[in-house]
């Protein structure tokens, strides 16, 4: 079971940081092969401030629930990466046009899912993730 610690948050940053700057080529991409909106510079500042304390908050309470099935696997990677995602999307559904903010929901899981799984694989000191 993930404890709130140093290291953990540590470890949440960066996967945060890396689906930051992930998502900031994704974007640069999109924007050019299938004309999305430019963002400003805020967005990915934003992602930073508040996908650290969802991610963390979701590992924590997933944890509290003690789902045997999200056990280190896609499953629990996938649930962590849905509800970050999501709860980030929801300002951005508001400010961004449909087309946007699906294309956007499929670049995050793309990029976040992984990078969860792969860094939870890493250090397994992050139990519970």
């Amino acid at each position: 079971m993930a404890r709130l610690s140093f290291k953990l948050i540590m470890l949440v940053a960066l996967i945060i940081g890396i689906f930051t700057a992930a998502d900031y080529f994704g974007h640069k991409i999109l924007e050019g092969s299938v004309d999305l909106s430019e963002v400003p510079s805020k967005y990915y500042v934003n992602k930073i401030l508040y996908g650290i304390p969802i991610l963390l908050i979701t590992i924590l309470l997933l944890d509290k629930l003690n789902f045997q099935s999200f056990r280190r696997d896609w499953p629990r990677a996938f649930v962590l990466a849905t509800i970050t995602v999501l709860a980030l999307q929801i300002r951005y559904a508001q400010l961004y046009s449909s087309k946007f903010n699906y294309w956007i929901i499929a670049l995050h899981y793309i990029i976040l899912t992984p990078t969860i799984y792969f860094i939870s694989r890493r250090y397994p000191e992050m139990d519970g993730l």
